[in-house]
């Protein structure tokens, strides 16, 4: 049994992977949030990171300890060679093959470590098992939008999302649109649940990037929208050509440039990038939308930067974090109109487009288009400092979380 009190030690497991950047850029924001915090005084934070990033020199410089499970020379990769190995190879290759990130690592490095509190679980395995387990469930698109997964996947996740719910003593959801189908899916444990939407990263970094620079090494136009996603299924992308290709026809040009991984792990022959790359050469486009693929994290910020707008034409999100990038430069944003988007972006300005239709997109976007323009140093500057003071709202609430779950019994 755990007595009640404050979490002194406080571990944040990576939870990214290479299918999913997002994650890692969330958990790492997350060791940050929590070490910044105001009211994280007399606390440790570790972060156990599975592949070791650039800017985790920044996470040791606010005095979090980290741990690369990924190095040879890393600490704890020799207690976790044995245990890591008894593993079963037929699990090892379904959790590849479904892209699922494997929490075990980490779990078995923190258990001779005993924190107070371990977050953000994506999946809560019986053992090892912590009594300040919080767990994190980002969303149950599986649910939503059935036809982009196997019955088999969908039958892993529901089991996962399960385990989170049953075995975490406190389980973090980022948007109210999320909490409404967690209380849906799981009435009982309602009690467990904290809404806790998660700011940028951006708001520690240092801009001291040209971002002019990186766009002409690209060789972008002066002004350009920028759709920075994963070219997963339901991002969209398809109505963004198809939108691009009806303001065209009008005789308006507004160029398109798209990052993010050209690949979906659901689509093993890639047949949706096929498919959008074959629709813009279809549409004559190809000098207009511009596909860069995944670029360098630190050059996505700095197209972020330059970007007039920045295009987010998901049909489902659990909360996004390009949107939240947006906000915190300052860009202006387009987003299609679910719940989600409009609980994250409306406040900030953001315009809002059918999700389904093309023909929504293209007059909004032609409408945006009319004046838009990259944001200045100061709407930067003043985005940035917003974004900082949420920041520190978040931590609080992550802290609360922390020590909600420390306080329970096992």
């Amino acid at each position: 049994m755990k007595a009640a009190g404050q979490a002194r030690c406080i571990a944040v497991v990576d939870a990214g992977g290479d299918e999913w950047t997002a994650g890692g850029q969330v958990s790492r924001m997350i060791a940050r949030s929590i070490s910044s915090s105001a009211a994280s005084a007399g606390r440790s934070v570790l972060f156990v990171s599975r592949k070791a990033q650039p800017d985790d020199v920044g996470l040791t410089q606010l005095g979090i300890e980290v741990v690369d499970l990924a190095s040879s020379n890393g600490t704890g990769s020799s207690r976790l060679r044995s245990w890591a190995g008894s593993r079963s190879p037929t699990d090892r290759k379904v959790r590849r093959a479904l892209s699922l990130p494997d929490t075990s690592d980490p779990l078995a490095y923190l258990r001779g470590r005993n924190p107070d509190a371990v977050l953000p679980l994506l999946s809560a395995p019986l053992r090892p098992r912590f009594s300040g387990s919080v767990g994190w469930i980002p969303d149950f698109q599986y649910r939503a939008m059935p036809e982009f997964f196997s019955e088999a996947e969908r039958s892993v996740r529901d089991q996962t999302s399960a385990k989170v719910a049953t075995r975490s003593r406190v389980v973090l959801v980022s948007s109210n649109a999320m909490a409404e189908q967690f209380r849906a899916i799981y009435p009982m444990y309602s009690p467990k649940l904290k809404v806790l939407p998660f700011p940028s990263a951006l708001a520690f970094a240092t801009l001291d990037h040209d971002a002019d620079a990186v766009a002409r090494l690209y060789h972008l136009p002066s002004r350009f929208v920028l759709v920075a996603n994963q070219f997963w299924q339901h991002k969209n992308h398809g109505l963004v050509v198809d939108a691009i290709a009806e303001v065209a026809s009008a005789g308006v040009v507004i160029p398109v440039v798209m990052t993010g991984l050209p690949a979906d792990y659901r689509d093993p022959a890639n047949r949706s990038v096929s498919n959008v790359l074959q629709q813009i050469a279809k549409a004559g486009l190809s000098g207009q939308v511009i596909v860069l693929g995944q670029v360098p994290y630190d050059h996505l910020v700095a197209l972020m930067r330059c970007a007039a707008v920045i295009l987010q034409p998901s049909r489902y999100e659990g909360w996004n974090t390009s949107v939240e990038d947006a906000k915190a430069l300052g860009t202006a944003l387009l987003c299609s109109d679910i719940p989600v988007h409009r609980e994250q972006a409306a406040e900030f300005g953001a315009q809002f487009f059918d999700v389904e239709s093309a023909s929504s997109l293209a007059k909004v976007l032609q409408s945006m288009w009319t004046t838009a323009q990259a944001p200045s140093p100061e709407v930067t500057q003043a985005a940035l400092e917003a974004t900082r003071q949420r920041t520190e709202i978040y931590g609080v609430g992550l802290l609360d979380a922390c020590d909600a779950a420390a306080a329970a019994t096992t």
